[in-house]
């Protein structure tokens, strides 16, 4: 790209060429607007899912694990699970605006489990994975809910590392969550 100078009302590039203030604005909301629509495209879209219709065995078992976990990690406040499914694009402008919608920022390719806030009450869980990956993500999320003052890949391997552990520990011995 040719070097910019500023002279006052206008530009000019290394070629010569001037344009004016304007034509420099038009030209950068429209480079913004091509950003916005390639990010809408690698955004992904998640709604809410009931959870009567999650696999009744998969709630169970989530319960257990959330109960579980947030004795374990000494979370003295209640938390309670977000059933969420990915939409589809054609559901994007059905939906937009509506209540029970939340975005992630995840390049499309990553394949999303779950997500909290830190210190929240809330683990948004993506309904349709394996009952082993459902507990794995909740272990994981309330790792993070749990305060946690490392930096944010230590966070991230930590919680890894935790959830590994409780899903090891509830294979060897179901009786961990009451089975």
């Amino acid at each position: 790209m040719p070097a910019v100078e500023t002279h006052g009302f206008y530009t000019e590039n290394s070629e010569g060429s001037r344009f004016s203030g304007y034509q420099l604005a038009s030209e950068i909301r429209e480079t913004l607007a091509k950003t916005e629509s390639i990010l809408e495209d690698l955004t992904i879209w998640y709604a809410e899912f009931q959870a009567s219709r999650v696999d009744p065995l998969i709630r169970e078992a989530a319960g257990r694990v959330l109960e579980y976990c947030t004795k374990q990690l000494g979370i003295s406040w209640p938390v309670s699970l977000v059933w969420v499914e990915e939409e589809g694009p054609e559901d994007r402008e059905l939906a937009k605006g509506t209540e029970g919608r939340f975005w992630n920022s995840y390049p499309s390719d990553v394949k999303l489990f779950g997500w909290a806030q830190y210190m929240g009450d809330k683990i948004y869980v993506v309904h349709d994975r394996d009952v082993w990956d459902v507990m794995r993500t909740i272990a994981h999320e309330l790792k993070h809910i749990r305060k946690n003052e490392m930096e944010k890949e230590a966070r991230e391997a930590d919680a890894f590392a935790y959830a590994d552990q409780v899903i090891s520990d509830i294979q060897r011995n179901p009786s961990l969550i009451g089975y």
